[in-house]
């Protein structure tokens, strides 16, 4: 699924970091700046969660601009709430089309909608 979210975002001008696990998306998040931060919330070593709890205290200590996170989960109520709380911006459930991380991507104002993306032609 990493690989289709990654692709997803590469096609709509991203560069994507990929990690192996939450442990060392941290890692990365504290030695370089990102426009974006997509995550699963089920991972080894750290879970989404607390990567996300952590990234915001990191920002909150360190002063830094918030940056946009939107997670993917196959939990749903109280799961839902909690990611939101801890500070996830949008929350994607589990199996979602890659079109709908666009969607969010849009609401988020990180991408223009289709109609206003510049295309060029060979």
């Amino acid at each position: 699924m990493r690989d289709l979210y990654g692709a997803s975002l590469e096609a709509l001008g991203f560069t994507c970091v990929r990690t192996a696990h939450g442990t060392e998306a941290f890692a990365a998040f504290e030695a370089a700046r990102f426009d974006l931060l997509v995550t699963d919330h089920e991972m080894p070593e750290m879970t989404g969660l607390e990567l996300i709890r952590r990234v915001r205290a990191f920002e909150r200590k360190n002063t830094l601009p918030r940056v946009p996170i939107v997670v993917i989960t196959a939990g749903h109520g109280k799961v839902l709430q909690e990611l939101k709380d801890a500070g996830a911006d949008e929350v994607l459930t589990k199996l979602c089309v890659p079109s709908q991380l666009g969607e969010r991507l849009i609401r988020l104002g990180l991408v223009s909608p289709p109609s206003r993306r510049r295309h060029s032609r060979s």
